[in-house]
């Protein structure tokens, strides 16, 4: 799942993600909208969202729909 989904479907703003991340929030917008964030950073992402939002979905995202999953949605 890409991060922005995921932020949006456990209603949690950027802001909020940042400070758990331990970052900026402009750094957590530009992983949304598709930097590749460093492998530590990525393992990071993956315990705080409890392995939803994996390192293979920062690698897949030039592959990944412009259109949100009916998963996320939901």
């Amino acid at each position: 799942m890409r991060l922005c989904y995921y932020l949006k479907a456990k209603s949690e703003t950027q802001q909020q993600f940042a400070a758990r991340l331990g970052c900026d929030q402009s750094t957590v917008s530009r992983y949304c909208d598709g930097r590749v964030p460093e492998p530590a950073i990525q393992k990071k992402i993956y315990e705080l969202t409890a392995g939803a939002v994996t390192p293979n979905d920062f690698a897949d995202i030039e592959a990944a729909p412009a259109t949100e999953p009916a998963e996320a949605a939901a």
